[in-house]
């Protein structure tokens, strides 16, 4: 009975994963649309291909600084599979849906939801790590990243050092490509409120501290990344106007400051860029 009863549980999530992925396909159809539209129209992406180089050069610097091998292996499975991936997204990109993904894709890098580090370390119990860190139990996760939010140094050192303990036990699978900090995510709740998120490229030498205590809690074995938009706004209410009134070439420093910052120690070489600009203030558009 309990075995029928598991069967049916694992069903029904995967009915609900299969609508989800239905809804999103169709849902990414139309923002790629939208946005190619808006991006044409009001330039929000700005960034041309020397300036696109000029940002790998900062990457490869950076990396040369750091000559250990002990994430080598991911290091170059994370750079294989980085063309292509799929978002984080909260209530989409659980373990099933990601599951679900893998059966259509081999080589797309996948992401978690994002795992606020609080909500991680409120209940450290094997019933909530499994929660939000766990993988699907029968298909192979592949090419992934945990995505983590949170802006205090020592929580993201606990919640990277949870992941790394967990992963080492026999009996969990759990087993992820890399780390990632959300440093891109508008939603009031999190760049406003709790002061990460896209907020988080405000400081850029905060971010630098944070992913180095994420690189110390796995003990350097796994690549951490940062997802990041190109810039921030916070212009209160954001406008056409307001925005136009920033030059593309301060633009561009202000995004190459940030990435410069954080990959000087060579901790972070592989940075996912969100093409266009996050609006703080209230405004939340994914």
């Amino acid at each position: 009975r309990q075995a029928e009863d598991k069967m049916m549980r694992n069903d029904g999530l995967l009915a609900a994963s299969t609508i989800k992925f239905i809804s999103l396909i169709s849902w990414l159809l139309l923002q790629w649309s939208l946005t190619s539209a808006f991006v044409r129209s009001n330039g929000i992406c700005r960034m041309d291909r020397p300036q696109v180089q000029r940002m790998k050069l900062i990457l490869c610097a950076g990396a040369a600084k750091r000559n250990d091998d002990k994430n080598a292996e991911k290091n170059d499975l994370l750079n294989k599979h980085s063309r292509l991936c799929l978002a984080p997204m909260m209530d989409y990109t659980n373990q099933h849906f990601r599951a679900m993904v893998r059966l259509i894709s081999a080589n797309t890098l996948t992401y978690t939801e994002m795992v606020a580090a609080d909500e991680l370390l409120s209940d450290k119990t094997d019933h909530n790590v499994k929660q939000l860190l766990g993988q699907s139990a029968t298909i192979p996760e592949g090419p992934s990243v945990l995505q983590l939010g949170g802006n205090d140094a020592a929580q993201l050192y606990n919640c990277a050092k949870i992941y790394h303990e967990y992963s080492q036990k026999d009996n969990h699978k759990c087993e992820y490509t890399a780390l990632n900090l959300n440093c891109g995510c508008p939603s009031p709740s999190v760049s406003g409120k709790k002061c990460f998120g896209a907020a988080l490229m405000k400081d850029p030498k905060h971010v630098a501290k944070l992913v180095r205590a994420m690189d110390d809690g796995v003990e350097g074995k796994i690549p951490c990344t940062v997802k990041c938009r190109i810039g921030v706004n916070d212009s209160t209410p954001f406008s056409r106007k307001t925005y136009d009134r920033i030059s593309e070439k301060k633009e561009y420093e202000q995004l190459r400051s940030f990435v410069d910052a954080i990959a000087s120690d060579g901790i972070v070489t592989n940075f996912q860029i969100h093409a266009r600009i996050a609006v703080l203030g209230g405004l939340s558009p994914a």
